[in-house]
């Protein structure tokens, strides 16, 4: 943390910095001491001091003149030669060399999956180190001379991102937020010496982190976990050392400018700049994680690794673009398993185990896979994820879900795989198999959320109370669903009342968010999907137009996951309209299947 002596200091600083006298430099560091005094993250002018979460024991690497060891940079240079000849047949590459050799007994859960065709624009070129993965400029910047301001990005637009904050085509999605209004202040600031990256990091924090959560809360984890992690990457980076904590959180920070540059690009698609700026900021991030695992062990740099990792995720529900949220899913889950059996955390740690499992969860719901182990057989990993499930306390705000939901669902999940590998072996089913089932549907049909002990969660806060409200009963009502299709096999014709009671709760959750924009308090909270898709997805013809009311309305929040669900539930209505005019039934996960589309529902 930067306090105390603040003499015999040498700064360097980028071409965008102002320059400031000696009286108002000393107002920024004394502005810096108090509020760090407090714990805050605290950028005054070009100064700036944050906490980190560093461990005693994690190896420092001594930086080469480009900031890389020679290990890591002989890895990125073998790296990049996959990015241009990427290996055949194979679609990803397990990358290994990070595990060391005391590692070697956790080798086969501990190798991470990541891609190897990374997507770039045709016009990028292949970084070759850390200082130039780090200093992705501007896109055709042409300006003659470095001392003046950068050229113009986009014709008719001065700097990406500069004065483009009241500009009227982006006020349904770019809207204030809650929460602290210090950090924002900070945030105005120059932090990096790039006036476009600290654009799209205040874009981050202002917007994307307010979008991402269905429920304002002060601890918004892509504000207090996402973002000081990442600047950590930023003023280390600054500051030329480099360990493999360092690396983490500058692919972190890499991977926030591209949710912030892909989320802009939704709000605009004729601003096809930002599209490509976030293709090369995600392409940046990718090859720092894996730099990052070759310098240490993942378990010595948990907390950055999970960070990045998860979001590479969040950048795909920004884009719409990114298929591979499955894998970046399972690297989560593999790094997680790393310390399965450790009982002491600390919050953080916890909280990204929660983020990450919940995550998997989702990703398991749309999945027609058999179990891969017998009825009786226990599996140590689906127990592990089944506690941190189960211990939860963030998933109300993060996900609008209650507890009980969330544990039906898994169970739902654990249920139907093992009753596909019943039907596919033509076993007979177990009673035990029976019982569990029956006592599921049990469980579901007598849940009230008044029994759910989470209402501390929103005191004071009606509006968050009341759209928690909505959102649990939905998620309910879509777990009904979810089970009476997946386990005993209901058609769509019986589940009308249910699909409709989902459909009024998921409207009005919106309905309250548009009666607080009548009020001048602008909402951008965009809502969890799993609930609409699974209840829109059962919806029979000549009762789907509630449906197409909320996927139009939802599609204001400029997610590009949002838009990718949305004709997803357009083609299987018709591969199951078609299936029912040929005397066929299908089951909504058939058509999902047939449809030929993978999404993350959320």
């Amino acid at each position: 943390m930067v306090s105390g002596d603040h003499s015999n200091i040498d700064y360097t600083l980028g071409r965008d910095f102002e320059v400031y006298d000696a009286e108002t430099i000393e107002r920024f560091l004394l502005n810096i001491d108090q509020q760090v005094d407090h714990g805050l993250l605290s950028c005054q002018g070009p100064f700036s001091a944050f906490t980190t979460t560093r461990a005693k024991s994690d190896q420092v690497v001594t930086p080469t003149s480009r900031g890389l060891t020679p290990q890591a940079a002989l890895a990125t240079k073998a790296h990049l030669s996959t990015v241009i000849n990427p290996p055949q047949p194979e679609d990803t590459v397990l990358y290994e060399e990070g595990l060391q050799k005391d590692d070697s007994d956790l080798a086969p859960s501990s190798a991470l999956w990541l891609p190897s065709n990374l997507a770039t624009s045709p016009s990028s070129s292949s970084p070759t180190d850390i200082d130039e993965l780090f200093n992705i400029n501007a896109i055709g910047d042409s300006s003659p001379n470095e001392d003046e301001p950068e050229a113009s990005l986009i014709a008719g637009h001065d700097d990406i991102g500069i004065d483009e904050i009241d500009d009227p085509a982006l006020e349904t999605s770019l809207v204030p937020h809650g929460g602290n209004n210090i950090i924002v202040r900070q945030l105005d600031h120059v932090l990096s010496g790039n006036r476009q990256q600290d654009y799209l990091i205040k874009h981050y924090y202002t917007h994307v982190a307010a979008v991402l959560l269905p429920l304002n809360h002060f601890d918004n984890p892509f504000r207090s976990l996402y973002l000081p992690t990442a600047m950590e990457g930023l003023f280390c980076h600054n500051a030329n050392t480099t360990t493999s904590r360092e690396t983490a959180c500058t692919a972190l920070y890499q991977s926030l400018l591209a949710s912030a540059s892909y989320h802009r690009w939704q709000c605009n698609k004729q601003d096809i700049a930002y599209h490509e700026l976030g293709t090369k900021y995600r392409t940046s991030s990718i090859q720092l994680l894996q730099v990052a695992l070759t310098q240490a062990p993942p378990t010595a740099n948990y907390q950055a690794l999970m960070l990045a990792v998860l979001s590479l995720v969040t950048i795909g529900v920004l884009s719409g673009e990114c298929d591979d949220f499955r894998m970046h899913i399972q690297a989560a889950t593999q790094l997680r398993s790393l310390r399965s059996q450790w009982r002491l955390l600390s919050r953080s740690s916890r909280r990204l185990n929660e983020l990450g499992a919940f995550l998997a969860l989702l990703s398991e719901t749309t999945s027609s896979d058999p179990s891969l182990s017998s009825w009786d057989d226990k599996d140590d990993r689906a127990i592990s994820e089944c506690s941190i499930l189960h211990s939860s306390d963030c998933y109300a705000f993060t996900y609008g879900i209650t507890p009980t939901i969330t544990l039906a669902i898994n169970e739902i999940c654990r249920l139907s795989k093992n009753l596909t590998r019943f039907q596919l072996e033509s076993e007979r089913l177990p009673e035990e198999f029976l019982e569990a089932c029956e006592d599921l549907g049990s469980i579901l049909e007598a849940w009230r959320l008044e029994n759910e002990d989470i209402t501390a969660i929103f005191t004071g806060d009606g509006i968050s109370s009341s759209l928690f409200s909505h959102y649990a009963k939905g998620w309910h009502g879509a777990a009904l669903i979810y089970y009476y299709t997946r386990i005993q096999g209901i058609k769509r014709a019986d589940l009308t009342r249910v699909v409709d009671d989902v459909g009024e709760h998921v409207n009005k959750a919106e309905d309250l968010k548009s009666a607080m924009d009548d009020t001048g308090q602008v909402i951008s909270m965009a809502p969890i999907t799993w609930p609409a898709f699974i209840a829109s997805c059962n919806a029979i013809r000549g009762r789907r137009g509630v449906w197409e009311q909320w996927w139009e309305r939802v599609l204001m929040y400029k997610l590009g996951n949002m838009s990718k669900q949305w004709d997803l539930v357009q083609q299987i209505w018709v591969i199951l309209d078609g299936a029912e005019d040929q005397g066929i039934w299908l089951s909504w996960t058939d058509a999902y299947s047939m449809a030929g589309v993978d999404v993350l529902l959320v």
